[in-house]
């Protein structure tokens, strides 16, 4: 499929009554020939302006390449993070820098939440969930994080995330105790982390309980851990469905073996998925992430990947592409809207006013809303250097 329409989908000024992609459709020619430029790397762009507000634009404006010097391969992109291929090592076989990467995983990871959004717009879920977290760290090992997670206990479709910062804890030399006691001085997580992020999770999940709770009683299962309990309560409606016996929620212990029959099997398959294919979360990796929102970022289109991409079970088969995907088997992948962005993909960008309704996890990954952990010097100061890139203003091409 080509990178770009030869016609302008819709006015890209937010303001304008023409940024409806319907209303645009319905309204056939709002636009008008505005010439062409010429760029070296795509020859020459036609431009259009709207008839309605005066907002010029290029079929430029609606490719994923968009404000770009050179064209890549989304596809191999989308591989490669799948592969355990870390950034720099895409950009060397990219002949790219460092930062030529990490943008293309910035639009790559919207593109991914836009999938994840029209997924669950009017998800109709018919299997049990399954609660859990990640525990990983960012930048460093004095840093642990808990990227949480659910998932469907059949599918193991991945219906949301969220990030908390940890405490480090566990076992430490006398080094490592001294070490953890400075850093604390200057910077330590929120409390309540794990407890925030779950909430939030839930919060934006309540419709699918709902919609759910509707058929039959719904079972949640967790583990042990105490921030799980107080998170329920919280939520005004999960008490409700509580209360009427629609929503049950079962704990187990994480260290039970495990096997198909445990109940957290989504959990640990989460986990040995994410170890095995993400290179900033493989055991004693040198790539590790270093930058809280750039690794929600990838964590997006892990479970992106994960949901529309990869066959629900390895088979025999020599083209896995006609095995079921953790999507079909969830039964979310029929939509005509669902296929519509799919077939897009790799080749259209898609922009935050789009999204019919949003989720405020996604809305803290797309408009990096997360707050990063200082960077020390070697004197354990903080440090002015910078990690990875500036997770705050972002282009202006961007932050739509």
């Amino acid at each position: 499929m080509p990178d770009s329409t030869p016609y302008p989908e819709f006015c890209p000024n937010p303001r304008c009554s023409y940024y409806n992609r319907a209303a645009a459709q319905a309204a056939g020619m709002w636009y008008k020939p505005h010439g062409r430029f010429y760029t070296r790397s795509r020859g020459w762009i036609p431009r259009f302006r709207c008839r309605a507000c005066g907002k010029t634009c290029s079929t430029q404006t609606f490719s994923l390449h968009y404000w770009t010097h050179r064209t890549v391969d989304f596809v191999y992109l989308q591989q490669a993070l799948g592969s355990g291929s870390g950034l720099r090592s895409i950009g060397r076989y990219w002949r790219s820098s460092y930062r030529v990467v990490q943008n293309r995983v910035r639009r790559l990871a919207r593109n991914s939440l836009t999938l994840l959004e029209v997924a669950l717009e009017e998800a109709q879920v018919a299997e049990d969930l399954v609660l859990d977290g990640f525990e990983s760290y960012v930048r460093g090992q004095d840093f642990p994080a808990d990227f949480n997670l659910l998932g469907g206990a059949k599918s193991q479709f991945v219906y949301g995330v969220s990030y908390s910062a940890l405490r480090r804890r566990g076992r430490m030399s006398a080094e490592q105790k001294h070490r953890q006691k400075l850093l604390s001085f200057y910077w330590h997580p929120p409390k309540n982390s794990v407890g925030s992020a779950v909430r939030l999770l839930l919060q934006d999940s309540v419709p699918l309980f709902q919609r759910y709770a509707s058929i039959r009683p719904l079972r949640l299962y967790t583990d042990l851990h105490p921030a799980y309990p107080p998170a329920l309560r919280s939520i005004p409606a999960l008490q409700l469905l509580r209360h009427r016996r629609r929503l049950e929620h079962h704990a187990y212990s994480s260290h039970l073996p495990r096997t198909r029959s445990n109940p957290l099997f989504t959990a640990n398959y989460f986990d040995r998925q994410i170890r095995t294919t993400m290179a900033d979360h493989g055991r004693e990796t040198v790539q590790q992430a270093r930058e809280v929102n750039c690794a929600m970022e990838r964590m997006v289109i892990f479970v992106a990947t994960h949901n529309f991409f990869t066959p629900h079970r390895v088979s025999d088969h020599a083209d896995p592409r006609h095995d079921p995907t953790h999507a079909q088997v969830a039964g979310l992948q029929d939509q005509h809207q669902l296929r519509w962005v799919l077939s897009r993909f790799h080749t259209h960008r898609h922009l935050w006013g789009h999204l019919k309704q949003p989720k405020e996890w996604m809305r803290l990954i797309w408009q990096h809303g997360y707050e990063n952990p200082p960077a020390f010097g070697k004197d354990l100061r903080p440090s002015p250097c910078v990690m990875a890139l500036p997770p705050g203003p972002l282009c202006g091409h961007l932050s739509a």
